[in-house]
């Protein structure tokens, strides 16, 4: 069963771990990471989201740029005693911040992972102690396919996703905001030398603000022969191109 997610550009918006060996590493519970996901009553992140939508096999792209609200409204326990966050998603065209709500998505966060939901898919988007190189199933919680309607086209949107933490930063410029100690985790990484389908995505999380950016790179195509040498942003025929990047944090 495939479940279809119809795609708003401006939106688009485990028991894991067996070791090698029967070692317990202690670490300091100020090590495990759990300021790179901080989530408070009355939190918000503003981003500056830019988008291309593709279709009509490439020939038509569809640039748009706005800004997004996430701001926590309510905290709630649920049915099995978890701590959830109800995330209050706003969008304005300007940076006027003329906000209209448009959807709810909803954060949480225990001591092995930090999960949300977005459009109804539960991704698990990071896992603690936080360390380089480690990987896992970040979709573990989705049980079906993934299709999204986006320019009239149909896309498998998580295919070949592979999540792995790639680095921890002690700095890093993004925008013109520099930043201090900054976790970049990989979500898809299909390869540029993927004929007909590419897909990257990558998420950035500052200790103590979280979310700062991500970058989606979700296209498709039958273009190879006549193509070559192209690339993805140059021979994509359907799909999408996602940029947001944190503008203002405060809680």
């Amino acid at each position: 069963m495939k479940q279809v997610i119809y795609f708003l550009a401006i939106l688009f918006s485990l028991a894991f771990f067996a070791s090698c060996e029967d070692v317990t590493e202690d670490l300091p519970m100020d090590n495990f990471g759990y300021e790179y996901f901080p989530l408070a009553d009355n939190a918000l992140w503003i981003y500056k989201v830019d988008s291309v939508i593709y279709s009509q096999l490439g020939d038509k792209k569809d640039t748009t740029s706005s800004y997004v609200k996430e701001e926590i409204v309510e905290v709630f326990v649920d049915q099995v005693q978890d701590t959830v966050y109800r995330i209050e998603r706003s969008v304005s065209k300007s940076s006027n911040y003329e906000w209209n709500v448009v959807d709810v998505w909803v954060a949480q966060k225990d001591p092995t992972m930090a999960t949300k939901t977005e459009e109804n898919l539960k991704y698990m988007k990071l896992v603690f102690p936080l360390k380089e190189y480690v990987s896992w199933d970040g979709n573990a919680f989705i049980t079906e396919d993934v299709d999204i309607f986006v320019g009239g086209e149909t896309l498998d949107l998580l295919r070949d996703w592979d999540y792995r933490m790639l680095s921890i930063e002690s700095r890093m410029l993004i925008g013109d905001e520099p930043y201090t100690e900054v976790a970049t985790i990989q979500n898809a990484d299909s390869g540029e030398n993927e004929l007909i389908h590419r897909r990257f995505v990558v998420e950035k999380y500052a200790k103590d603000i979280g979310l700062v950016y991500k970058r989606h790179v979700i296209l498709d195509t039958q273009c190879i022969v006549e193509c070559e040498g192209q690339t993805w942003e140059e021979k994509g025929e359907k799909g999408y191109l996602l940029e947001s990047v944190l503008v203002e944090y405060g809680n």
